[in-house]
């Protein structure tokens, strides 16, 4: 039996939900999910986005060590998976996954990306306003970048036009942190990095032990068998709740 759990979706908002529906069994004992009630009633946010502001939580080196296809990273991961004393769940709510072997402590949970859990992604993610725009760059370069200079640099010189709008879609930003724009984004490219970012969520090459095929259809159940924890009533009522609420995010146009 391993001891941990860790969550990977390279959709993205999917992973904290579940790490928050899990983190409600008694066989685990951390706190690395959450739920932002104040934004259930908010348009385009995730409340369940564990992300963190405070640049030494440990979700922005596991952010480092997981984006980089190098060995020598895996023991930072693992560093970080057991600094827990008891059971625990861990995982991201956003970022890249670039490490080809992983041999861990943890059941390694991958979901796949439907189209159903990519629409989720865009609404509560991609297509949120983002007001701080000079510090949703910054939190970019220091998370997948290490706060290099030079790419800081060319991140303020190339898109500079962003940085003097008072609020942009994420996705904009996205297209030049992620899919390749060598200038700032136009309304028009709408339809364009929407499909970009659909083609670049497929599949990548996180070495799960259980792969979850359709979030919005899973067997909390049987889950909980694969990886040895205790299932309850109010783990299959916090899914139902959060299957209900994401769905109506994405039929709400």
């Amino acid at each position: 039996m391993k001891q941990h759990v860790h969550i990977y979706s390279s959709a993205g908002p999917d992973c904290g939900a579940l790490g928050w529906v899990l983190e409600k069994s008694p066989t685990y004992t951390s706190t690395n999910f959450r739920i932002n009630e104040e934004e259930l009633d908010q348009k385009d946010v995730d409340p369940w986005d564990n992300h963190s502001d405070d640049h030494d939580h440990w979700s922005h080196k596991m952010i480092e060590a997981q984006e980089l296809d190098d060995p020598s990273y895996v023991p930072v991961m693992e560093d970080i998976i057991n600094s827990n004393k008891g059971r625990s769940v861990w995982g991201i709510s956003y970022g890249a996954w670039e490490q080809k072997n992983w041999e861990s402590n943890a059941y390694k949970i991958g979901i796949k990306t439907t189209t159903e859990t990519f629409d989720y992604y865009w609404k509560l993610y991609a297509n949120r306003p983002i007001d701080d725009i000079k510090e949703s760059m910054n939190m970019h370069i220091h998370d997948h970048h290490q706060d290099d200079p030079k790419y800081r640099e060319y991140m303020y010189t190339t898109f500079a036009d962003y940085l003097k709008e008072d609020e942009i879609p994420f996705w904009k930003l996205q297209s030049a942190f992620w899919w390749g724009w060598k200038s700032c984004a136009t309304d028009e490219d709408f339809n364009k990095a929407k499909e970009v970012a659909r083609y670049n969520g497929q599949e990548p090459s996180y070495p799960a032990d259980v792969l979850i095929d359709d979030i919005f259809n899973l067997d909390l159940q049987d889950l909980c068998n694969k990886i040895d924890c205790i299932y309850t009533e109010e783990m299959q009522q916090s899914y139902n709740f959060w299957v209900k609420w994401a769905k109506e995010q994405i039929s709400d146009n």
